[in-house]
């Protein structure tokens, strides 16, 4: 079984300082979503949440771990264009509904989320501009694997109706080892806006993997903001 943690469309990461290429064309990537409404209506027990989904054959996935550590099978499988690659594992944010049957769900859609790897030392990034986007949301994930950011990036087409895309990424910039045998990471979440317009705000959701991180260590994460630069703190407890 492969982990492959972008979709396929993009340029996976493969060293913790790559920039990932991010193809904002549309606002919301997804399977086969639709809108749905609020209230008591049949979408309401809709759920949402962060997960690795799998697939069995190219397009098609059939299970799904959640990060609060359930092990969820969707029946039907979800039909899902991004998720090319077989026998592969991706990350999303998965919406079902849930069934009688323990473990067994109805999956609606799955929105990919685009995982930025950061503790190769020895990669160079792409680019080490860091233009504004807007942060909404930051979270470490309940099984500790990962910082979560909702992001709201700025695009549009040109003149000529071209739709352009972005570069987005982290950097580790600095590494402190503290007497106690805890770490510091600082990073930095770079961003290239590559003159694409901004006519209206694409939310894309972003994961930064805690592997090889230990009990005590600390995360710090810089961020440049239409409100300034911001800086996110987290404990890896």
């Amino acid at each position: 079984m492969t982990l492959r943690r972008a979709p396929q469309h993009l340029p996976a990461p493969h060293s913790s300082r790559l920039i990932a290429c991010l193809l904002l064309v549309v606002a919301f990537a997804n399977c086969e979503m639709n809108d749905y409404d609020k209230g008591n209506g049949k979408y309401s027990t809709l759920h949402a949440d962060f997960a690795e989904v799998t697939t069995k054959q190219s397009k098609t996935l059939v299970a799904a771990a959640l990060d609060n550590g359930d092990s969820l099978t969707l029946q039907p499988a979800l039909a899902c264009e991004w998720a090319e690659a077989p026998a592969t594992t991706y990350r999303a944010l998965l919406y079902y509904y849930p069934t009688d049957n323990e473990g067994i769900v109805k999956p609606y859609g799955a929105q990919p989320v685009y995982v930025l790897p950061w503790h190769d030392e020895y990669s160079k990034p792409a680019t080490t501009l860091t233009d504004p986007l807007h942060v909404e949301a930051t979270w470490m994930s309940h099984n500790k694997a990962y910082i979560n950011l909702r992001v709201g990036i700025m695009v549009g087409t040109d003149d000529e109706g071209n739709r352009q895309s972005q570069q987005i990424g982290v950097t580790l910039d600095n590494t402190h080892t503290h007497t106690d045998g805890t770490h510091t990471y600082q990073l930095t979440l770079r961003h290239a806006q590559n003159d694409v317009p901004q006519y209206y705000t694409s939310t894309q959701y972003l994961s930064l993997p805690l592997n090889g991180c230990t009990t005590g260590d600390t995360i710090s994460l810089s961020v440049n903001t239409y409100d300034g630069q911001q800086h996110y703190t987290f404990c890896y407890k």
